[in-house]
């Protein structure tokens, strides 16, 4: 071949390429064009590139080589480049034979003596490929992927940041990444970024970055520098929804917290309320018993009243804490409903009659009589409505009904009320023809603490949460309990509940005791550290017949059971030294080795339903809660007194 390359326009354009054969050798494809930009001359590095002959390539004018994409702005740069006899490179895209394109990186030098321009042209498609795959990974990845620079611009960031924060890309690129941060972590993100500067391996941390809208994204990131490049490497998670999700457990750690506390709360002021009402209850019983003279007896009468009201209102005060803490469970048992009604009537006859009030109940013949429900949490229920109806009931009467309810009758309800062979919907009515309430208060009548007169104006007590307790009650029973009243003529509650229709017989502890049964003496021993309440009880068992030892504290009773044998144990719970509980396992891993069993009572104040369990989980036979009134005392006794 001929070393000389010509021009189409004469040999005064001609070039002498000193060693043509070398560039023969080269991995790249070279040639030379014309100012028309036709080709000149060229090595066969093109045909490989391109797909076709030498010969053929140079009658061939180069922009009809360059893909149509690129060929308006591949013309204007060689025309540039020749008028300004200027250097420049370009990607572009070449066109094959067989119509695939392929990327080339292209250097063009400008020979302007010769009206001519000298052509490099490397290919990099699999270089672009390469990029390519790793621009659609970089693209499609969901995490947040950047480059950012020394300076705290981001270089390159991919469209996720787009769809979490509003912001467009362009947007992110023009400001310092750090103004985009919560300004409560940009001294933290500052010091992260500090370390990328200083070449940290890796850099974890976490931060807030604003949206478009305003709100913050919780972004967690790791990055890594390239020192030399002065560039850092970043990806990051958005975690809001993880810390939404801690935040709620860290709020629900403090409520179990803040329940903790409220449960040792209440067992303190359960036990220093009960304990010196147990006192004034006892001490105003026994005085009364004991009193000759009328007017003792009716100052005395006076004294039991208020107690017997005072001990109402630290119910009422200790079941709202314990609802609202989320402490109170039902306890399920089958009970007689009708010996319920009866024990109640019973309770509230002599206030009735002492009021000249009318005071009834009546029970459907047709309702089974052994049902399962909480019995004493229903019990308290009746007496807080009928407490509720006698202080405000002047005259007139005062009727409980109790009833089948039907599945029509409600028409505000929600609840689905199914009654079959095994499950009993009951309708409990308690009515009175006392002051009424206004219209406008009746829909506020079981918020905590409301009272339908001010304060001042009113005639009778109350703290205003019996009926809350009450409502809530209901509903944990599976119930509900609305209002009916008319201003002068009196107020309906009602009560639908639903019941087990239970087959077993009730507990032996739920029948009724004749209290005036005579027991024989019986020696009992009483664990109480309480000096008051030791000698209430001593009087009160002392006076039935009974002996009775005293110990201070658990050590004591151990004691106290290694010299004599008793009939039945008294045992308080919180003493000092030893407690209750840790007393009656004591004794109860003693008795193993000998066929008798003493009957052990808990009598504490201590009147929470997992106080209970704990007392027959440790081995105690029955529970009875301060403070308790004679008769409760003497019910204990009998147990024992028939098992003996």
């Amino acid at each position: 071949m001929d070393d000389t390359p010509r021009s189409r326009n004469g040999d005064e354009n001609t070039l002498k390429w000193r060693n043509y054969l070398l560039g023969e050798n080269l991995l790249d494809a070279l040639c030379i064009i014309d100012e028309t930009l036709h080709i000149v001359q060229l090595n066969q590095r093109w045909k490989e590139l391109v797909g076709r002959d030498s010969k053929d390539l140079e009658s061939m004018c180069f922009t009809e080589l360059v893909d149509p994409k690129d060929r308006a702005e591949v013309t204007d740069e060689l025309a540039a480049c020749l008028a300004q006899a200027v250097t420049f490179e370009m990607e572009l895209r070449l066109d094959h034979v067989d119509g695939r394109f392929f990327w080339v990186q292209l250097r063009a030098m400008s020979l302007p003596e010769r009206n001519l321009i000298f052509l490099t042209v490397h290919n990099i498609t699999p270089l672009k490929t390469k990029i390519g795959h790793l621009d659609q990974f970089f693209a499609m990845l969901p995490d947040l992927l950047c480059i950012a620079d020394f300076e705290g611009h981001f270089l390159q960031i991919n469209p996720s940041w787009e769809k979490l924060l509003g912001w467009t890309l362009k947007e992110l690129q023009e400001k310092e990444f750090v103004s985009f941060v919560h300004p409560e972590d940009r001294e933290h993100t500052r010091a992260q970024y500090e370390n990328n500067r200083e070449g940290a391996d890796t850099v974890l941390f976490e931060n807030r970055y604003r949206k478009k809208d305003g709100t913050y994204k919780w972004i967690e990131w790791k990055s890594v520098t390239m020192i030399e490049e002065q560039l850092i490497f970043a990806s990051a998670r958005d975690i809001t929804t993880r810390k939404l999700m801690e935040e709620k457990l860290t709020e629900m750690d403090r409520n179990q917290a803040a329940n903790r506390a409220k449960t040792v709360f209440l067992a303190a002021m359960s036990h220093e309320l009960r304990t010196p009402l147990n006192g004034i209850i006892g001490s105003a019983s026994l005085a009364y018993e004991e009193a000759e003279n009328p007017s003792q007896k009716e100052l005395l009468s006076m004294l039991k009243a208020s107690a017997d009201s005072l001990q109402r209102i630290v119910e009422d005060i200790l079941d709202f804490c314990k609802v609202d803490a989320g402490q109170i469970e039902l306890n399920p048992e089958p009970f007689s409903l009708r010996s319920l009604v009866h024990d109640i009537e019973r309770l509230y006859s002599a206030e009735a009659k002492q009021k000249e009030l009318e005071f009834e109940s009546r029970i459907e013949e047709a309702l089974p009589d052994i049902v399962e429900n909480d019995a004493n949490r229903l019990g308290q229920v009746l007496r807080n409505l009928i407490d509720n109806a006698m202080r405000f009931t002047q005259q007139g009467c005062i009727t409980i009904n109790i009833a089948r309810s039907s599945e029509t009758e409600s028409t505000d309800s929600v609840i689905q009320r199914v009654s079959d062979e095994q499950h009993q919907w009951i309708r409990f009515t308690v009515s009175d023809t006392g002051a009424g309430i206004p219209e406008h208060e009746k829909y506020k009548i079981f918020d905590v603490f409301h009272q339908t007169h001010e304060f001042m104006n009113r005639r009778v007590g109350g703290m205003g949460i019996g009926l809350t307790i009450s409502k809530q009650l209901v509903e944990l029973m599976g119930g509900q309990i609305e209002l009916s009243s008319t201003l002068g003529k009196g107020s309906v509650f009602v009560m639908d509940i639903p019941f087990l229709i239970s087959a077993k017989t009730t507990h032996a502890k739920l029948h009724e005791v004749n209290l005036d049964t005579p027991i024989p003496s019986l020696n009992i021993l009483v664990v109480e550290d309480n000096v008051v309440n030791q000698k209430i009880v001593v009087k009160f068992l002392s006076k039935w017949g009974h002996s009775v030892v005293i110990a201070e504290n658990g050590h004591l009773a151990l004691n106290a059971m290694r010299e004599k044998c008793f009939d039945l144990v008294l045992m308080d719970l919180q003493m000092p030294e030893m407690d209750g509980l840790t007393a009656t396992r004591k004794i109860r891993a003693i008795e193993k080795s000998s066929a008798e069993r003493t009957p052990i009572v808990a009598m504490t104040a201590h009147a929470a339903k997992s106080d209970e369990d704990a007392c027959y989980e440790a081995g105690m036979d029955d529970f009875i809660v301060k403070p308790f009134k004679p008769e409760k005392l003497k019910a204990v006794l009998y147990p024992t007194f028939r098992a003996s």
